[in-house]
C-alpha cells in the first residue's frame, strides 16, 4: 500500500518541487511499479514508488498513485503564488520599469493614520495553511498578509512579499507638497513713489519631499527654488505704465520677505503649478509695473493651484496687497 493517508491538501510554492515544501510520496511494500498521474509542468512521473514534480501555474493539483498490487490513491497540492500587494489608500503612479510585478503608489502627508497593505495569495489560502516559503517584508508588518506605513512623516516605503518565484514588490512614497507665497511690501503705487523703486516684490515657491518622482524631469528645475516675475532690463522707473521684456527668475530674488503665506497640495495641483512656472518662463510675455508684475503671476501661481488670496483683476495688483493679505491670513 503506498503510504498517503486520505486525499487531502499541501499547500506550496508556485513553481516550486512538491519535495521542498512537503515530503515526498513514498510507496513501500511489494509493490514493483506504480503508476503516477496529475503530474506538474513539464510531467515529471515516472515508474518509481518516489514522485517528484513541480507546477508553473496556481491553483489545486491532483496527484494519484495507482500500484500494480493496491488501490489507487489521491493527494491535493495547492499551488500558491502571490497574486497581488496593494494598499488600502493613495494613487498608483507609472514607476517606469515596465515591470506588473512591481508598483508605486503615493498618499499625501497625514496628521494620522496608516496605510495598510494587504498580500493576497492565489488561490485564496488561509494565513494558517501559507507555505513555510511565504514571506512579507517592509513597513510596520502585522502578520503574512498585513503591513503598515505610518502617513504622518514623509518617506517611501518597500514592502515585498515572495513566495519562493512569485514576488510582488510595491512602494509607498507618503509625499508632502506645499506652495508658499512671498510678499515684500512696497511704501505705495503713486507712480512718484514707484519711481523711487519702492515697488515691493512678490514670488512663490514649491516644496515636495520626492522631487525625483516628477515627470518630466524638466520640471524639478521648479521644485524648491523661489520663483519671481521681474522686467528683464531692469524696473522701468520712467514710466511704470510701460511695458517691457518680461523674465522669470528662479532662485534668489534678491530681497527678503515681509510676509509668508503656506498651502498644502495634492500631487495634481502641485503638478498644475510646475507646468505654469515652466510655461511662464519659456513665454514671459511683457512686464507692467501697472499692469502685469510680480504679484500678477504671484496669484496666478496660487490661483493655478486653487489657492485664493487677493483679487488680481484690477490694475496695479500691488505687492503691498499681498503683504497685507498674508499677514493677516
Amino acid at each position: 500500500m503506498p503510504v498517503f493517508g486520505p486525499t487531502r491538501r499541501i499547500y506550496i510554492a508556485a513553481n516550486y518541487q512538491a519535495a521542498g515544501c512537503s515530503s515526498p510520496a513514498h510507496v513501500t511494500g511489494n509493490c514493483s511499479c506504480v503508476d503516477w498521474s496529475g503530474g506538474g509542468d513539464p510531467n515529471t512521473a515516472s515508474e518509481t514508488c518516489t514522485f517528484i514534480t513541480h507546477w508553473d501555474s496556481p491553483g489545486v493539483k491532483t496527484v494519484t498513485a495507482t500500484p500494480d498490487c493496491g488501490d489507487s490513491q489521491s493527494k491535493q497540492v495547492t499551488i500558491v503564488e502571490v497574486a497581488s500587494l496593494l494598499p488600502d489608500v493613495g494613487t498608483e503612479i507609472d514607476d517606469g520599469d515596465d515591470n506588473p510585478d512591481t508598483k508605486s503608489f503615493v498618499v499625501c502627508v497625514a496628521a494620522t493614520g496608516v496605510v495598510t497593505v494587504t498580500a493576497t495569495p492565489n488561490p485564496s489560502v488561509s494565513e494558517e495553511n501559507l507555505p513555510a516559503c511565504w514571506s512579507l517584508t517592509g513597513g510596520n508588518v502585522q502578520d503574512k498578509l498585513h503591513t503598515e506605513v505610518d502617513k504622518t512623516t514623509a518617506g517611501v516605503t518597500t514592502i515585498t512579499c515572495t513566495c519562493n518565484t512569485s514576488s510582488k514588490t510595491t512602494k509607498i512614497y507618503v509625499y508632502e507638497a506645499k506652495l508658499n507665497l512671498y510678499a515684500k511690501g512696497g511704501l505705495s503705487y503713486i507712480p512718484q513713489l514707484v519711481t523711487l523703486g519702492d515697488f515691493g516684490h512678490s514670488w512663490w515657491k514649491l516644496e515636495f519631499s520626492h522631487p525625483e518622482l516628477i515627470q518630466p524631469p524638466s520640471l524639478r528645475l521648479f521644485v524648491d527654488e523661489d520663483i519671481g516675475y521681474w522686467p528683464a532690463e531692469g524696473f522701468p522707473l520712467y514710466n511704470p505704465f510701460a511695458y517691457v521684456e518680461g523674465l522669470v527668475v528662479v532662485g534668489d530674488q534678491g530681497c527678503t520677505e515681509w510676509a509668508t503665506g503656506e498651502w498644502t497640495l495634492t500631487l495634481s495641483e502641485l503638478r498644475y503649478v510646475l507646468y505654469y512656472s515652466m510655461i511662464l518662463r519659456n513665454a514671459p510675455g511683457e512686464f507692467s509695473a501697472w499692469y502685469h508684475n510680480c504679484t500678477d503671476e504671484a496669484v496666478i501661481a496660487g490661483e493655478v493651484a486653487g489657492v485664493e488670496t487677493i483679487d488680481a483683476s484690477g490694475n496695479p495688483t500691488l505687492p503691498l496687497v499681498l503683504f497685507l493679505y498674508l499677514l493677516i491670513h
